[in-house]
């Protein structure tokens, strides 16, 4: 069942922290604590036809993002099959001087219209606490790992024009798509 797994999100996160490194842990443990609680309020979930998606900020995180002036995005996968694809929106934080996740959301496809929706959602939660966010138009930069799905879910929340002067791709992403091109020509020459 969906629910289950949105309510076992706190788990996961655990999880996912008792892996980090040990100087991490006292950072992450004072970030949670001015957190408080994570399921984003007002929208925790949506479930419509075809569609599921859990939101997942805190009104800390709401903060954060509503100040921020660069945002990264970023795709990841669960290994679950009511929730396979975890949108990653994260900032720097300029009080901690680190990077950080301001929205996690759970969705079931990976395609613009769900990113749309996910990044109208959050958006909308962070203009209510800044207005000056202004869903994301005031933004300086967003930066994602050159998914198309991606591309075509903020060009549907921010317009074409603000998307494509607003938008730049990862060098990491980018490296590992050559990288990746590199070992498949490689192959196909050792092959011939």
């Amino acid at each position: 069942m969906p629910l289950l797994k949105i309510l076992d999100f706190n788990k996961i996160r655990e999880k996912v922290e008792k892996e980090q490194d040990a100087s991490d842990s006292e950072l992450s443990q004072q970030v949670n604590k001015m957190m408080g609680k994570y399921q984003m309020e007002g929208v925790e979930y949506l479930f419509k036809p075809g569609r599921k998606h859990a939101f997942f900020m805190s009104p800390y995180q709401s903060i954060l993002l509503g100040e921020a002036e660069e945002l990264f995005s970023d795709i990841t996968f669960t290994g679950n099959d009511d929730f396979p694809y975890l949108l990653n929106l994260v900032v720097f934080n300029k009080e901690t001087l680190c990077y950080q996740a301001v929205s996690r959301v759970l969705c079931d496809k990976q395609d613009g219209e769900s990113y749309g929706l996910s990044f109208h959602e959050v958006f909308k939660q962070a203009t209510k606490i800044n207005p000056n966010f202004d869903n994301g138009k005031n933004l300086r930069q967003i930066v994602v790992d050159f998914d198309d799905a991606e591309y075509n879910g903020f060009t549907r929340v921010l317009g074409k024009d603000i998307t494509e002067k607003l938008l730049r791709g990862c060098s990491v992403h980018w490296m590992r798509s050559v990288n990746k091109a590199c070992v498949s020509i490689k192959r196909r020459r050792d092959h011939i």
